[in-house]
């Protein structure tokens, strides 16, 4: 098995972690993932951006993305600023609290 096999099977079998944020559906999201990391930089406007990150991250309970790549011109004209930053801001907290669950075991 290569290594990117593995990879693709540590990911797929990976737990999503519940995000919630009141005026949203309940968010489940992964880490990220060099490819979305990719995807996310490519956007340079700070809104765009953190709309971008919420793009690629964010799923239902069964993994279906919550905004498919065709909606996110109409995404980004009605989405609630303040309820897409803080999810991602939940998304990026998170990752920071497995990193250092990470580091000290």
């Amino acid at each position: 098995m290569s290594l990117t096999d593995d990879l693709k099977k540590r990911f797929a079998s990976a737990e999503a972690h519940l995000i919630q944020v009141d005026g949203l559906p309940d968010i489940y999201s992964k880490s990220l993932t060099l490819g979305q990391i990719r995807d996310i930089d490519i956007e340079t406007e700070t809104f765009t951006r953190i709309a971008r990150h919420f793009q690629v991250r964010a799923k239902d309970e069964n993994g279906k993305p919550l905004i498919a790549p065709a909606e996110f011109e109409d995404f980004l004209r009605y989405a609630d600023a303040d309820l897409i930053t803080t999810a991602v801001s939940k998304m990026q907290e998170y990752d920071k609290d497995f990193e250092d669950a990470e580091k000290k075991s």
